[in-house]
């Protein structure tokens, strides 16, 4: 079953190009892209999990076709191909090797036309190496505020994710997760200080687009986390825009973009930012009581 006939959601044709995505992701890949011992597991990952990127498990396979398929299995029916006939089209346009089967021509994704990031767990330069806890969750919190820039694909965590504590040249990771940037970045802890370096690596080529680091006191961790991420995200919202101006979107539309302010030199925005944490908290509450209360149905 397709994600939103799980959630219960309306049900027209491009629920068949998910089953067709889930297919062709089989035929190429070897494996499902969604796994589960049990129905209400398979739901929890068809609603939830990313699939393995296919370059990961058959790195011969062209990133055109990775592309193609990783459309056709979109969470969101509308980040799927509308119409049958665009698959199809696709399809035939690789068959064919056309000089004018660019990744757009195949896939919204493509990371040589829309902006597109993947976001890799901190790396714990902790000298006692406890700040695990710590690297993951600025990564998830960098991950949620860059989802909320339109027109900027962020990979997803599950996917990103695959690549902690793994010593791998972060071009074949951005060409395998399909984008055209990776934000890397590490933490280190000196009794109460905390030193956050966050890095914006074009995958291209390898080298930094930019490079900044944030010391900050050991207090509200959430609040630094908070801080800190939205802090990258103006970062990352003037690289892509292309200005200099971190304060202006540019290119990129801010009709989402969060209205927390950031100082770097200022006080931590402690209420603020635990008044959102108590929001996520509460909506990711609701939502895993919705995914155990996911009805039993036949695997996909």
């Amino acid at each position: 079953m397709s994600p939103e006939q799980l959630r219960g959601g309306d049900v027209d044709h491009r629920s068949d190009i998910w089953a067709l995505g889930v297919v062709l992701y089989e035929m190429v890949a070897g494996e499902t892209p969604f796994r589960g011992d049990y129905e209400q597991a398979m739901s929890y990952s068809i609603l939830n999990e990313a699939p393995k990127p296919i370059r990961a498990l058959r790195p011969d396979v062209p990133a055109e076709i990775e592309r193609l398929i990783g459309r056709a299995l979109a969470k969101d029916p509308s980040e799927r191909y509308q119409k049958s006939t665009d698959l199809v089209a696709a399809l035939q346009s690789l068959k064919k090797g056309r000089s004018d089967a660019s990744p757009v021509d195949v896939g919204a994704t493509a990371p040589e036309r829309v902006p597109s990031i993947a976001v890799l767990p901190f790396t714990d330069m902790s000298p006692e190496r406890d700040q695990a806890y710590f690297c993951e969750g600025i990564a998830e919190e960098l991950i949620n505020a860059l989802t909320q820039i339109e027109g900027l694909r962020v990979a997803a965590r599950t996917s990103a994710f695959q690549y902690k504590n793994k010593e791998s040249d972060v071009r074949k990771i951005g060409n395998e997760l399909g984008v055209r940037t990776v934000l890397e970045g590490s933490v280190r802890k000196a009794a109460n200080r905390l030193r956050i370096t966050a890095q914006l690596v074009n995958v291209s080529d390898g080298y930094h687009l930019w490079s900044e680091k944030y010391d900050r006191d050991l207090e509200d961790i959430f609040a630094i986390q908070d801080e800190i991420s939205l802090a990258i995200v103006e970062k990352l919202r003037a690289s892509f825009s292309g200005k200099k101006n971190p304060n202006s979107s540019g290119g990129i539309p801010a009709t989402k973009r969060p209205t927390t302010s950031i100082s770097r030199a200022g006080t931590t925005g402690t209420d603020a930012t635990r008044a959102g944490f108590r929001k996520r908290s509460s909506f990711f509450s609701r939502r895993s009581r919705r995914t155990r209360s996911v009805p039993r149905h036949t695997s996909a």
